[in-house]
């Protein structure tokens, strides 16, 4: 069971093309998708036949056109709740299409959200095995696969 990264491009873009209608395009690998300023992230576990997670990270301009989007709303007139429930079920959507390509028997968990300004998402015992950059209405937004997780193991730490 692998995800390949072509397979992960291909399910983001149908993902915002059909279920948001934003334009998004897969960015070169080497793209510089440090966030300056306030970020979301949104994660869900996968467990099963194989375990891991999948990490979504957007920064915050962009969370709010996804959940405005998403939600059929203006953007400035979204709650901090309803971005984080749009993030939360764009991380399940995700997940949901990476469990699909892992096969097998297994569950997602519900989504962990975090927002912020410079903090890390830990998966202790987690190792990555698949990166996806895109560009969305100028914006980077990156997914995450990692393999190894236990269930609820997803965590966000601040810096020191």
């Amino acid at each position: 069971m692998t995800i390949q990264t072509l397979d992960l491009n291909a399910a983001v873009c149908g993902l915002f093309t059909s279920m948001l209608a934003l334009p998004i395009s897969v960015a070169d690998e080497f793209a510089d998708t440090e966030v300056h300023g306030a970020s979301v992230t949104g994660v869900i576990s996968i467990s099963g036949d194989w375990n891991g997670a999948v990490v979504v990270t957007v920064p915050m301009p962009l969370a709010r056109q996804i959940s405005a989007a998403m939600f059929a709303l203006d953007a400035d007139a979204l709650t901090e709740a309803e971005v984080q429930d749009a993030i939360g079920e764009l991380a399940n959507m995700v997940g949901g299409a990476t469990k699909a390509m892992l096969g097998g028997s297994s569950s997602v968990s519900l989504p962990s959200v975090t927002e912020g300004v410079r903090y890390r998402v830990s998966i202790p015992g987690a190792r990555e095995i698949a990166n996806a950059r895109f560009d969305c209405s100028g914006y980077p937004l990156c997914v995450s696969v990692v393999q190894g997780a236990s269930k609820g193991s997803a965590n966000a730490k601040r810096p020191a």
